[in-house]
């Protein structure tokens, strides 16, 4: 682990406050992510992704944004 070759104490992510971040940004970059096409949804992954969420917590918020409108 590179924090530890360092002498650092590691970082633990709060999964909830991450998936709650990425939801937040979604919705103010993409609101309307639950209804655009493929190529919209690939981009707001990526932009997330571009922030440093990881893919488990990105699927997560694109998902849960889709089941908001159902």
């Amino acid at each position: 682990n590179y924090l530890a070759q360092r002498g650092l104490p590691a970082v633990t992510a709060d999964l909830e406050t991450e998936f709650e971040k990425a939801r937040e940004l979604l919705k103010r970059k993409y609101p309307s992510v639950n209804t655009a096409p493929r190529e919209t949804k690939a981009k707001a992954m990526r932009f997330l992704a571009s922030r440093g969420f990881s893919m488990e917590t990105i699927q997560k918020a694109i998902k849960t944004e889709d089941s908001e409108l159902s």
